[in-house]
């Protein structure tokens, strides 16, 4: 079953700037590993996208026909029309595990006068062909080439995580009304969609780094942003311990269940890895160090900002 999770953007946050970025540069260095991003491997890209960031009406994201997830807008016109498009999650789903690094879901402008009740069933999936970067319009396949710059409403953006069947949604509120999504999910989550999961990010929860990869301690504390305290020889960092995963459909999800998650680490002291969970060995030492990360093949590696990338720097200190 896929896990949709999504990312509506909140005075703590970033995460619809970090897609701005990733739609129009990317990280062309090596894989920096748990070493620091070196920007000068960043590099805009040939076709370059200009987004909207205001329209008359915010879309709405309902439960649509057949019980099917779906933004929509009324315009306020003769007879009161209405603009709705059925989210295809299939869709989504098999550029994304093709290979396909983030799928758009948006309306592309070709400079024609246009309702917005047009733009929005008028909206595609597009993206950039991974073979040329060329933007691509994911449902026909062929490159999209009105002019040389780009001008597109973009109302979500979509990622998979490596190797996880879990889905990354980071909303454009500029666009999108984040009070109906927050409404629509928590009044009435269930899409007619027995194959996948759907959940949101709340406020507290802040975004993928502090929803999906929250660790917990055992046998240790935390005493600060980055400082954990410790009085035993050992301890376990479960970097998945407080992750939302854990609450989906409120319920509690094994250890046993959840995703592999490609994890790589950094420590000044012997650490064992059991699956998602990290043992640190603090023998004789009073200070040490650890860095881990969750290599997510996503923008989330290498253009997110620091308070979104999936890393985690920590002192130890032994008591």
């Amino acid at each position: 079953m896929s896990t949709f999770i999504f990312k509506t953007e909140t005075s703590i946050s970033k995460s619809w700037s970090d897609v701005t970025e990733g739609l129009n540069s990317y990280y062309a260095g090596p894989n920096p590993g748990l070493d620091n991003i070196d920007f000068g491997a960043v590099t805009d890209h040939e076709q370059q996208i200009n987004t909207y960031v205001k329209i008359n009406n915010k879309i709405g994201l309902y439960k649509g026909i057949d019980s099917a997830l779906a933004i929509g807008v009324s315009e306020p016109t003769e007879g009161q029309s209405l603009g709705i498009k059925q989210i295809n999650f299939d869709l989504i789903k098999e550029k994304l595990t093709a290979g396909v690094k983030a799928v758009y879901f948006g309306y592309m402008f070709d400079g024609k006068l246009i309702s917005q009740t047009d733009v929005v069933e008028k909206t595609i999936y597009f993206g950039r062909n991974t073979l040329t970067n060329r933007i691509t319009n994911f449902e026909t396949n062929e490159e999209i080439e009105y002019n040389v710059k780009y001008a597109a409403a973009i109302w979500m953006v979509f990622y998979k995580i490596k190797d996880t069947d879990i889905y990354y949604v980071v909303t454009n509120n500029n666009l999108l009304d984040p009070n109906i999504i927050r409404q629509n999910f928590l009044e009435d989550s269930e899409f007619d969609n027995s194959e996948d999961t759907f959940t949101i990010m709340n406020t507290s929860e802040g975004n993928f780094k502090t929803c999906v990869f929250r660790p917990s301690l055992d046998g240790a504390e935390f005493v600060g942003d980055n400082i954990i305290s410790t009085t035993e020889d050992t301890f376990t960092i479960d970097t998945l311990g407080l992750s939302k995963l854990h609450f989906i459909n409120k319920s509690w999800i094994s250890d046993k269940d959840l995703p592999s998650i490609d994890l790589q680490y950094r420590a000044s002291v012997p650490v064992e890895q059991n699956k998602q969970k990290l043992i640190v060995d603090m023998t004789d030492k009073q200070i040490a160090t650890i860095s881990y990360r969750w290599e997510t093949g996503t923008e989330l590696d290498t253009l997110s900002s620091k308070e979104e990338m999936p890393k985690y720097d920590f002192v130890i200190v032994k008591l």
